[in-house]
């Protein structure tokens, strides 16, 4: 499973996963998956979580997480 705290950042707004989907472009499948540590996600949906919640990607996925994540992206982490 892959840690994360994307549900807990959605559960703070009292955002559905739905609402998060339409914000993002994400599909609410995907968030799931994502919340349950079954995905870990693209960079470019990291960045549009963290820019969703206000956060920095740090906030939503550990140091080691997110290199695997960015680590064949041409994203770079904020």
């Amino acid at each position: 499973m892959i840690s994360n705290d994307v549900r807990l950042y959605r559960i703070k707004l009292k955002a559905t996963q739905a609402e998060v989907s339409v914000a993002t472009g994400i599909p609410r499948t995907n968030l799931s998956l994502m919340e349950n540590g079954r995905l870990l996600p693209t960079a470019a949906k990291v960045k549009a979580l963290a820019k969703y919640f206000g956060v920095t990607c740090r906030h939503l996925y550990s140091d080691k997480q997110l290199a695997a994540i960015f680590e064949n992206s041409e994203e770079e982490m904020e």
